[in-house]
């Protein structure tokens, strides 16, 4: 069995937090607790704002049975799972072959019957949601071809008025390049296009696990080109639209579908997802190994915030996945409600990290 890891990393941490509606820039001036695997640890400071949302869902799956069906199963924190079409069978399972944290993921196969590329799973009934932050993990390969017009979409989001509003990150088909679409036509204001702007296609954003993020608000009124669209892969910040028309008729958000679509490559197209989580605010813990947070990449691990621990002053977190930068001190950094990013706190004396390792059992 082989077991793709992220990577056991001997580094320093770093803590920093930020404020949501708050008039000082956020600061922290002390941690309280030891950053080890499931120890509870207080970070104080000053403005660091409310949380001003609510986590969807959140799950590394570690808890989830090998094998077993996604379709229905539980989540860490928020909502259950289901599969796009009520799809219960072994397309989508839960897996162990690769991972980031922890042994077990969640696999998509598309080469399974049935054969239309449609499989994705995540959740529905979360309305209203006007605002949403996703990150997720995605490992995925298959033999994509431009000249066949492949295409694949990441995820989709589904609004609660007649599937409007809409939103995917994509590969069109016959493209190369990753893009945002809405699905109902005249999305920018700017008429300047949808592609990212850091390169990003297939050949750069497959066979690796890579962390996508993903921010999005929707524009306001409905006619108006005001909504917001930010999407980062290892932390690069490669989609920054301002200009962006998700919905076209009232309504918000309320289904979330990762993997959604393999078109065209369906033999041979699969894909993990694993430490997924959706909330309604990006405010939230990360965990870096390097001072400068546009450079964490890969050291990047997010740390599961508690909403009723929030506060301007202070923030609760209970530490995960410690053992990815070899039980040693770092920097932690937290992100407020506006996705503001405080300055980085040491939590010791840093070091590089160590690179990716495969584990084969």
């Amino acid at each position: 069995m082989l077991i793709e890891k992220i990577g056991r990393y001997s580094v320093a941490l770093s803590f920093a937090l930020c404020p949501a509606f708050a008039f000082a820039d956020p600061l922290v001036s002390g941690i309280e607790g030891e950053i080890t695997d499931g120890q509870t640890i207080t970070v104080s400071g000053s403005g660091f704002g409310t949380f001003d949302g609510r986590i969807i869902s959140w799950d590394d799956f570690e808890d989830q049975k090998v094998g077993q069906t996604v379709h229905g199963s539980p989540s860490k924190i928020g909502a259950d799972w289901s599969t796009q079409y009520g799809y219960v069978g072994e397309a989508i399972v839960f897996d162990s072959t690769r991972a980031v944290s922890g042994d077990t993921s969640v696999k998509i196969d598309w080469s399974k019957q049935p054969v239309p590329g449609i499989k994705a799973f995540g959740w529905n009934g979360q309305r209203p949601i006007s605002r949403i932050y996703i990150s997720y993990w995605r490992f995925m390969e298959g033999d994509y071809s431009q000249a066949d017009a492949d295409n694949h979409k990441q995820f989709y989001l589904f609004g609660s008025n007649n599937e409007f509003p809409q939103f995917m990150p994509l590969i069109p088909a016959g493209s190369w390049h990753w893009h945002i679409y809405n699905n109902v036509g005249s999305s920018r204001s700017s008429g300047l296009g949808t592609k990212n702007s850091e390169g990003w296609g297939w050949g750069n954003t497959n066979k690796e696990f890579q962390r996508w993020e993903w921010h999005v608000e929707l524009n306001s009124p409905v006619d108006s080109y005001n909504g917001i669209v930010k999407g980062w892969m290892d932390g690069v910040l490669g989609f920054d639209f301002a200009d962006y028309r998700v919905r076209v008729v009232d309504g918000t958000f309320d289904d979330f579908r990762l993997g959604h679509m393999a078109g065209g490559f369906v033999d041979t197209a699969k894909a993990w997802f694993d430490d997924v989580y959706t909330a309604t605010t990006p405010a939230r813990i990360e965990i870096c190994a390097v001072s400068v947070w546009d450079e964490c990449g890969k050291t990047k691990v997010l740390q599961i915030p508690q909403p009723e621990k929030w506060r301007d002053n202070s923030v609760t977190v209970t530490i995960r996945d410690a053992n990815r930068f070899g039980g040693q001190a770092g920097f932690l950094y937290v992100i407020d409600a506006d996705g503001n990013v405080s300055p980085p706190y040491s939590l010791g004396p840093s070091t590089a990290p160590k690179a990716p390792s495969v584990r084969i059992e």
